[in-house]
This record gives structure tokens, C-alpha cells and sequence, in this order.
């Protein structure tokens, strides 16, 4: 299906692809591709080279590799200049979450595809930049185009800020509890050494969140809260390791007068 798409119109196309695709594709075709280039690049990235995305630019000899392989890649439309596509690119690859700096695996269509799909209009023409259009492939092809009438400007610090409902369809209650107990562990271990089984306790608490309707963002304050139940533990015990507030401590009060 990229195949096709990258030969729909005329224009610069390029394959975005991570460093497992890109390595199956080159094997398949024999050689590297020409003008083909790691996205990873500087001091921060230089420990996992080996793990860089490439974007290759589209040739006669990227299309005789098989759609399969093809189709794990991501497909770009971009009328900006290489070197430009290039740093839009590593721009992305540090994102801030809630206040903390974080990798971004946008070249992964299985990350970038579900959180595009969460996206208001603005926010895929912002993410996009000098992008024109990109196009994914899971059942069928998935073609974002940039809508935007703004001059994009380059960024070269971390600019781009993940909001929770991006990551809504890339939720998972194992892996969301799992983060969470290993955080609680750290931070408030006599609490959880109450508990025998503190991820069966967490992960259900993250069910019951979801059942009742409870927001992502919500979830791990209800998990909290049926852990102090679980382990009588006072609220107030919460603020020297969690490092709440009062405001925060009043809000996980008023959660815990409904959640039972």
C-alpha cells in the first residue's frame, strides 16, 4: 500500500522506518539506500546508534523491496529541503510528559498511528511541521494531512508536549500498574509490603477505574486510594513521600468518600 501511495503524485517522498524495519529492508535489497540518513544524531543518542530510525528518501531501488516490509515503515510527503525534514524530525525525538522530558517513538507506526488518531486537527498539523502529509498502513492506509496556514517555524529544543488523551488508545491497565508499583515501591515501601500481591491489587483498582467511567489521568489516584484502604493507610501518610499538597490531599479525600 506505501508503494502505491508514494507513487500517487508527484513530489518528494521519503520512508521513515525504525532500525528492526530499516535492517529488513536492507537485507532484502542487497545494499544501503542512497542519501539514506539515522535520525538519531548527538551526544544523547550516541549510545544507541545501533537503535536509530533512518528516513530514507523513495528510489527505484526502495520500491523493489516488498510491500510487507515496506508497509512496517511509515511514509512521508514533504516539500521542505532534506536537512530541514531532518531536524523537524529529531526535534521530536524528546517530548515532554507532565513535566518530564521523554523519548518519543514517532517513527513507530504503532505509537504514532493510535496517538494521530487521538489528535485535534491543530495538534496533527502542529506534530506534522514541515510535513505535508504522512501516511501509515495497518488494515488499510491512513493518510494525515497537514492543514495547516501558519509559516511553520524550526525547533530545535524539545517542543513537542504529549497530552494524556494522545496516549488514550495506547493505554494498557498491565502495563500502567506495573509502572506504578515499581514508583511505589520507591517511594512508600512500607506501604506496599501490607500488601501480598500489590500488582493484582493496583491492577484491579485501574479496572474498576475504567469501568466507572474514571479519565486516564485519574486512574492512578483511585489505585492510590484503594491501596491505602487495603493497607490502612492514613491519607496524610501519602504527603512526605508522594509529595503532595493539601489541595492534592483534599482531592484524594473526596475520591475515597465515593470509591468504596
Amino acid at each position: 500500500m506505501l508503494s502505491e501511495w508514494f507513487q500517487l503524485n508527484e513530489g518528494k517522498y521519503y520512508w521513515l522506518a525504525d532500525a528492526n524495519t530499516h535492517q529488513k529492508a536492507v537485507k532484502e535489497y542487497g545494499f544501503g539506500f542512497d542519501d539514506s540518513v539515522p535520525v538519531f544524531s548527538g551526544p544523547t543518542f550516541e549510545s544507541a546508534k545501533a537503535l536509530s530510525p533512518w528516513l530514507v528518501p523513495v528510489s527505484e531501488e526502495l520500491l523493489s523491496v516488498k510491500a510487507d516490509v515496506l508497509n512496517l515503515g511509515i511514509g512521508i510527503q514533504s516539500s521542505a529541503e532534506f536537512e530541514s525534514l531532518l531536524v523537524h524530525l529529531r526535534s521530536l525525538l524528546l517530548a515532554s510528559y507532565e513535566g518530564e522530558e521523554v523519548m518519543f517513538r514517532f517513527y513507530d507506526k504503532q505509537v504514532i498511528g493510535p496517538m494521530l488518531s487521538a489528535m485535534e486537527e491543530s495538534e496533527v498539523n502542529s506534530l506534522l511541521g514541515n510535513i505535508d502529509q504522512l501516511a501509515i498502513v495497518d488494515d488499510s492506509l491512513t493518510c494525515y494531512a497537514n492543514q495547516s496556514k501558519i509559516t511553520f517555524d524550526l525547533n530545535t529544543d524539545t517542543w513537542w508536549k504529549v497530552q494524556p488523551h494522545h496516549l488514550s488508545a495506547l493505554y494498557n491497565e498491565n502495563t500502567h500498574a506495573k509502572s506504578i508499583e515499581r514508583r511505589w515501591w520507591n517511594l512508600f515501601p512500607q506501604m506496599m509490603e501490607r500488601l501480598s500481591d500489590p500488582n493484582e491489587v493496583i491492577l484491579n483498582a485501574l479496572k474498576k477505574a475504567k469501568e466507572r467511567g474514571y479519565q486516564q489521568d485519574q486512574m492512578e489516584a483511585c489505585a492510590l486510594v484503594e491501596v491505602t484502604r487495603q493497607t490502612q493507610t492514613h491519607l496524610s501518610e501519602l504527603s512526605q513521600p508522594f509529595h503532595l499538597n493539601l489541595e492534592e490531599l483534599k482531592e484524594l479525600e473526596t475520591l475515597k468518600e465515593v470509591w468504596i
